[in-house]
């Protein structure tokens, strides 16, 4: 298992929160975005690090239980749903593709949202963005889930290549 000092939280040139987590190796939560005030930008950090280190019971704190999840034509409602989605997607992944690598950056955005860019690492990228809104508590109450023009096309071309259905 990894400690936490390899768990790295940087901020590239655009000033974005930039970290690289190696999963599922990194399990242990503890990170420097911890210490940052409480806000809706170190609210989205926590839970991009609590997904990306597969820590589903700290993504469900962060999320208000009436929270709701868009993606494509899907809805989820209500944190524990959403958060069964999320696992549901990891053990997928854990069970079906050797190695991956998870990074995200997050951009406070001027309606008070944040923007969330994932970026999945299997041998092959792959890139979503999820923004997400906030409450008066800092909790998520809506995720929306938006592909980049291409990713999904790419995503699947990779998957039926090395042989994997979804």
């Amino acid at each position: 298992m990894q400690s936490c000092d390899d768990v790295k939280i940087s901020t590239d040139a655009s000033g974005l929160i930039r970290w690289v987590s190696s999963i599922p190796t990194c399990l242990c939560g503890h990170l420097s975005v911890y210490s940052l005030p409480r806000t809706s930008l170190s609210a989205a950090a926590q839970l991009a690090n609590a997904l990306d280190t597969s820590n589903f019971d700290e993504a469900e704190r962060l999320l208000a239980p009436d929270c709701i999840y868009t993606i494509q034509n899907k809805r989820y409602d209500g944190a524990a749903t959403i958060v069964d989605a999320y696992r549901s997607s990891d053990t997928w992944a854990q069970t079906h593709i050797d190695c991956i690598e998870y990074d995200s950056s997050l951009q406070l955005l001027d309606d008070g949202r944040v923007e969330i860019t994932y970026l999945d690492r299997l041998a092959h990228e792959h890139r979503c963005i999820q923004v997400l809104t906030f409450n008066e508590d800092d909790r998520v109450v809506h995720i929306e889930h938006i592909d980049i023009e291409g990713e999904p096309e790419a995503l699947k071309a990779f998957f039926d290549s090395v042989g994997l259905k979804r």
